[in-house]
């Protein structure tokens, strides 16, 4: 909890700095969506900057050109996060006109912005835990079914600087406003790819966003 105090100020100064110059970062990707060095802490930890998801579910459909004639999508696991990343290569010949080149450049801003300084908060801000340190001591379901969890490491004796995450996803006044948070640490709890017992590096999270949810009329 103390650690969570001192690291959630400085993520939220260098949150803000980033929306700032992102779209100056952007500049500085090589052809497959990566930065380098010191800017790589910019870029998703799980993705390039030109995601896949992004460019071709949920960018608006006028920023989107022609993704898997330009790349090829390919996935590894990455023992150090205990994850799934994704990365792309450019295909044999492809080649972007200036339109789709600013529309690539469009893309990838809207991606560090949508996800902004995730390599900050994994690799600066993010911690070391195990999953099968993680003890669920509150579990709470609405009657929609979605859930309100509290996660802590028990492993670490002082429990001011113990890794936890508090995860909720309600729904309030049957069923119209929808609360979802995310806070402490993105540490995985279910079984992944990796050994629950080796030691991952995860996010700090500080997700709290409330919406209307519509719902369509029978």
């Amino acid at each position: 909890m103390l650690r969570y105090i001192v690291y959630l100020p400085c993520m939220l100064v260098i949150m803000m700095i980033c929306y700032i110059t992102n779209p100056i970062v952007a500049l500085f990707c090589d052809e497959c969506g990566e930065l380098k060095g010191f800017l790589h802490l910019w870029q998703t930890w799980d993705d390039t900057c030109d995601a896949e998801d992004w460019c071709t579910d949920y960018s608006p459909k006028w920023m989107r050109y022609n993704y898997y004639e330009k790349y090829t999508v390919h996935r590894r696991l990455d023992p150090k996060i205990c994850k799934w990343v994704k990365y792309v290569t450019l295909n044999p010949g492809a080649t972007f006109t200036i339109k789709e080149r600013f529309l690539r450049y469009l893309n990838r801003v809207a991606w560090l912005t949508r996800n902004c300084a995730y390599g900050w908060a994994q690799f600066v801000f993010g911690i070391k835990a195990k999953p099968v340190d993680m003890k669920n001591i509150y579990h709470k379901e609405d009657q929609y079914g979605r859930a309100k969890d509290i996660y802590i490491d028990k492993s670490v004796r002082c429990i001011l600087f113990r890794p936890f995450k508090i995860y909720a996803d309600l729904t309030f006044f049957h069923g119209r406003l929808r609360w979802n948070n995310y806070i402490g640490w993105k540490i995985p709890i279910e079984p992944t790819d990796i050994d629950p017992n080796k030691e991952c590096q995860s996010m700090i999270a500080n997700r709290i966003s409330i919406r209307i949810v519509k719902h369509k009329k029978s």
